[in-house]
C-alpha cells in the first residue's frame, strides 16, 4: 500500500494514531502522542502499519473477549 504524507495510520507496536511526517526511502517518519501526551516520533515500514482489514479481525477479537468476561 501507498502512503502519503499528513495520512493518519494505525501502529501496530502501541496501536495509536499516527501521522505520517516524511517518507525516507522506503521507510516512514510518524509522529504521535504517547499514553503520557507526548509528542513523539518514529521511524517504521510498511509492516508497522494496521491495514483496515486486520484491524476488523483485532475489534472482533476484542469486542468478543469483553462480552466473556461481563
Amino acid at each position: 500500500m501507498r502512503y502519503y504524507t499528513d495520512q493518519h495510520v494505525l501502529l501496530r507496536k502501541n496501536m495509536k494514531m499516527g501521522q505520517i511526517v516524511k517518507k525516507i526511502d522506503e521507510k516512514y517518519l510518524v509522529s504521535y502522542y504517547d499514553s503520557n501526551n507526548k509528542l513523539k516520533y518514529d521511524i517504521i515500514t510498511e509492516i508497522d502499519v494496521i491495514d483496515e482489514e486486520e484491524y476488523a479481525v483485532i475489534k472482533n477479537r476484542i469486542n468478543t473477549i469483553n462480552k466473556i468476561i461481563s
